[in-house]
């Protein structure tokens, strides 16, 4: 049987971030040049922060090979980006977190993209 190739307009990555316990904050990656998922990005991490009171770190670019993250958003036909809307050794960040809010976030954000 054939495999089904589908086209989609957008893929995530949820990244789990974690770095020293004391690093906390709302982030989302994408590829430099590509400036749909530099504006999704920044829609993402202005709603999440804003219903959940974690620091917005903001929209990073990712602009060389050796960069976190730069082969998945890179490589994708499709817009790509990924998303890190808080720090799992922090536990201010653990606390506010909520997956609703998350998927409310994500919501927006896809309705932005339309």
């Amino acid at each position: 049987m054939a495999k089904k190739t589908r086209n989609y307009d957008l893929v995530l990555e949820l990244h789990f971030n974690a770095a020293n316990e004391l690093a906390n904050g709302c982030e989302a990656l994408y590829y430099y040049r590509n400036e749909k998922s530099r504006k999704l990005c920044e829609v993402f991490c202005s709603d999440f922060t804003q219903r959940t009171g974690i620091k917005n770190r903001g929209a990073k670019r990712l602009v060389d090979a050796s960069d976190r993250g730069y082969g998945f958003v890179y490589n994708q036909k499709p817009a790509a980006i990924i998303l890190e809307p808080f720090f799992g050794d922090n536990k201010k960040d653990c606390n506010l977190f909520a997956i609703d809010d998350f998927l409310s976030s994500v919501k927006v954000m896809i309705k932005s993209f339309k």
